[in-house]
């Protein structure tokens, strides 16, 4: 059965790859919210199929929507926010913290 973990999994790497191809050198996102409705089952070993658009941009949070559906109906619906980071600016924060444990 496809689960709910896999399923918020799968909307956010969707959604990472899909904000990916738009970001300049030395840029990545993090995600910093999610919201999921898993509305129906899907039978193991059957596939379903993620569809993922941007809903809207505020600075650098980009708020995306998505539908998982499996060759039957709709299984899925989301919303996932990701926020633009600065990679080098992002390293140095977690290093600062790092060496505050």
């Amino acid at each position: 059965m496809y689960s709910t973990p896999n399923m918020v999994d799968d909307m956010e790497y969707a959604c990472y790859r899909l904000l990916a191809e738009h970001l300049e050198g030395g840029e990545s996102s993090v995600g910093i919210h999610v919201e999921m409705q898993h509305i129906s089952a899907t039978p193991l070993g059957e596939d379903v199929r993620l569809d993922v658009e941007i809903e809207g941009i505020d600075g650098r949070k980009v708020i995306f929507v998505a539908e998982i559906r499996d060759a039957v109906e709709t299984v899925g619906r989301g919303k996932h926010t990701r926020f633009v980071i600065d990679e080098e600016q992002h390293a140095q924060r977690l290093a600062d913290k790092r060496a505050k444990f």
